[in-house]
């Protein structure tokens, strides 16, 4: 209802289709949701300890790095196509891809969980991996539809869908602990809940996409088409995300799921401001850029105007958790949780590079320069291998040196990423 009542004002003083109105009418959902969210952990912090959170964290880390290549990428070609039934056909090849590396992954962790706690140094982990190919499926799903919503600009239901995932996800969260005896499994179940929740709400609001238009000689046709886009954007999503996601999984190695956890929240407070804009950007801006992106002017005032804005709003809060990070997670979170304030500190400085360039990551994508972008993920994934190396040998007693390392990566690397998505557009529109 609030949603609603938000939108309903939206559309009367705000040009309606309007790069402005769109983000934030994904913004609104997405306010509420970080806000549901941040609460919930003021909450959760004080019954569940930090290993259950590293634990819970190593496994959603897990799936997001299945999950973005669950569809092969293709799901990210859906705003593309001019043809309504080509992008039907992009839908339904990507959901054929879901279900067959969901498939895949159940296999591997049938056979192999044991193994794979060991090695994330994180035994209490096994039961739970049982679980991991449904959430991937469920991920996988709700981000083909995603796109499929953003292309029709239906922005109030994606809007409303992030809102029901926070939701649901919190609930569960919290009345799952007497069933999990404040344990990892809780903290699981409620991720998982969440992702069933946010899916079932945009299958049922889901009434203009008819498979059926979408005959397999299409798809196979199709597939085709944009084939780039499992063959660069799929290893570079997955280098991408590994580099990003395995973070938790290097914490549990390198020192313990105690200390996994500790970074688990700071990384997962500082990430709520920073979700609270860059994803609702990131959606309008890829489809305002797709629909310009032959308009050198056009093109240049979107991108520039998108850092300068980005960097104006994130620079504030990010000075204010440097100087303050320590105290605010001691009295948010409780005193026990006073060492993730200090690493939030310190991933703050990389984290507002992170906020202004992230959010039009897929401009490259839009100029269809996928072996560019590859070439950047790659990078991005060779360097944290590298501050892997150096952490392991020489950082293995000093969690804060570590973070700085990585840090400093953050800044350097997402310098470049901009860099790349100029010269990107240069070359597209020059």
């Amino acid at each position: 209802m609030v949603v609603k009542t938000i939108h309903h004002f939206i559309n009367r003083y705000v040009p309606k289709g309007s790069f402005l109105a769109n983000t934030m009418a994904l913004m609104t959902g997405t306010a509420l949701a970080q806000g549901l969210t941040m609460a919930a952990m003021s909450i959760l912090t004080r019954i569940y300890s930090p290993e259950a959170f590293g634990v819970a964290a190593m496994f959603a880390g897990v799936v997001a790095i299945i999950s973005v290549v669950a569809s092969w990428r293709y799901e990210l070609a859906v705003m593309l196509p001019e043809k309504e039934e080509d992008a039907v056909a992009l839908v339904r090849l990507s959901v054929m891809s879901v279900i067959l590396m969901s498939a895949a992954s159940l296999v591997v962790i049938w056979f192999f969980k044991h193994k794979i706690s060991m090695l994330f140094n994180a035994p209490q982990m096994e039961p739970w991996f049982i679980w991991l190919p449904v959430s991937v499926f469920l991920v996988g799903l709700y981000n083909i539809l995603n796109y499929w919503f953003n292309r029709k600009k239906e922005f109030a239901t994606l809007s409303i869908s992030k809102v029901v995932q926070s939701g649901t996800m919190s609930a569960g969260q919290i009345t799952a602990v007497p069933l999990f005896h404040p344990g990892a499994g809780g903290l699981i179940a409620g991720q998982i809940a969440g992702q069933a929740g946010s899916l079932l709400f945009l299958l049922r609001r889901l009434r203009l996409l008819k498979f059926q238009k979408a005959p397999y000689s299409s798809v196979r046709a199709i597939a085709k088409r944009y084939s780039d886009f499992p063959r660069y954007s799929g290893p570079g999503a997955l280098l991408d995300n590994a580099a990003v996601s395995s973070m938790f999984i290097i914490f549990s190695v390198l020192f313990s799921p105690y200390t996994a956890g500790l970074y688990a929240i700071a990384d997962r407070a500082l990430r709520i401001p920073v979700g609270l804009i860059g994803s609702s950007v990131s959606q309008v801006f890829y489809q305002s850029l797709a629909k310009c992106r032959n308009n050198q002017k056009e093109c240049k005032d979107m991108i520039l105007g998108t850092w300068k804005h980005l960097f104006l709003i994130g620079i504030g809060p990010m000075l204010v958790i440097f100087l303050f990070g320590s105290h605010i997670f001691a009295f948010v979170f409780g005193e026990q949780w006073t060492d993730a304030g200090r690493y939030a500190e310190i991933l703050s400085v990389g984290l507002i590079f992170h906020f202004v360039a992230s959010p039009t990551s897929l401009g490259i994508v839009t100029f269809e320069k996928l072996g560019v972008l590859l070439g950047w993920q790659s990078l991005y994934f060779l360097s944290k291998i590298i501050i892997c190396l150096l952490g392991y040998y020489f950082f293995r007693d000093n969690v804060i040196a570590f973070l700085w390392l990585a840090s400093i990566n953050e800044v350097l690397l997402y310098m470049l990423y901009m860099s790349v998505l100029w010269n990107a557009h240069k070359k597209r529109t020059g």
